[in-house]
């Protein structure tokens, strides 16, 4: 079972996310995500981002983000991007997408759980934590995103407990 271990508000922004695209429904029978994420580091485009925006590179650039925006609640649909967060001004490379993250204060939880159930889990255990201390979410920024960070997701990830810890983010108020 996945838990919050770490809660936090921090300002945020505004930045651009870089990176590849997929529209995911909730209710297909595979997941294509992890798919997704094993092509961007076969085909090396975090290397290709990471050189092409090298001016642009931010603290957060060092971590990979699954970005999520356009979420529908009747049909389950969104967009899931895999990329970087880089500064706001930022071009966007030719085959790549770029989103727009205006400036903003986000709730980031540190969710702890199995390496495969947890991701499911942690959007509503990040809801939970903002009503726990007092917030609310704010759905104006239109964003949400899985954060695999360098100083506990990839460690989490090398070891062979099977327990990983990934950064989750909501925009809050």
């Amino acid at each position: 079972m996945a838990t919050v271990v770490h809660y936090q508000t921090e300002n945020f922004g505004p930045y651009r996310v870089i990176g590849k695209e997929l529209r995911q429904m909730s209710t297909l029978p595979e997941n294509p995500i992890p798919d997704f994420w094993n092509e961007m580091f076969r085909d090396n485009h975090f290397a290709m981002l990471q050189s092409a925006l090298a001016a642009y590179l931010v603290p957060v650039s060092n971590d990979y983000v699954g970005y999520m925006r356009d979420y529908e609640p009747l049909t389950g649909c969104m967009t899931y991007v895999v990329g970087m967060v880089v500064d706001a001004s930022a071009p966007v490379p030719e085959g790549y997408v770029g989103y727009d993250i205006p400036a903003c204060k986000v709730a980031r939880t540190w969710i702890q759980g199995d390496a495969n159930t947890i991701f499911a889990d942690a959007c509503e255990l990040t809801l939970q934590a903002i009503a726990a201390h007092g917030s609310q979410s704010d759905w104006a920024p239109g964003f949400t995103a899985e954060v695999y960070t360098e100083a506990r997701f990839i460690p989490s990830m090398k070891s062979d407990a099977g327990i990983v810890v990934l950064d989750y983010i909501v925009p809050c108020l």
